[in-house]
């Protein structure tokens, strides 16, 4: 996303797609030998790793109450953790009539 345009090195798709789900089955299959609270760590660093968290984060700046309930912690997490709204707004206006305009398709055939 640069200059208001979107765009994307097709050629690279597959294979970083590939890489993040290999990450998140890591993160998955990690989570069964660690204790709740450091799994939730670990997927913060993992999503902060592909999207840049709220500058108000007490979560990026580490100011978790590790010693209290995980509910403590979760509730410090913001509305917008890992906000998006400017992309979504500017993405969905370019994309607003190219959506409107599959209403009706299927992926049935009449053959």
């Amino acid at each position: 996303w640069t200059n208001n345009a979107l765009s994307f090195d097709w050629e690279e798709v597959p294979d970083v797609v590939n890489q993040l789900g290999e990450e998140i089955e890591h993160l998955y299959w990690a989570s069964i030998d660690r204790p709740k609270k450091s799994h939730w760590l670990a997927a913060y660093e993992l999503v902060s790793s592909v999207l840049e968290p709220n500058p108000a984060s007490k979560w990026k700046a580490g100011e978790l109450p590790l010693d209290g309930t995980p509910r403590e912690m979760t509730d410090l997490v913001h509305p917008d953790e890992f906000p998006l709204s400017m992309f979504y707004e500017a993405f969905e206006k370019k994309m607003r009539d190219v959506i409107a305009s599959t209403k009706g398709i299927t992926g049935k055939s009449d053959a």
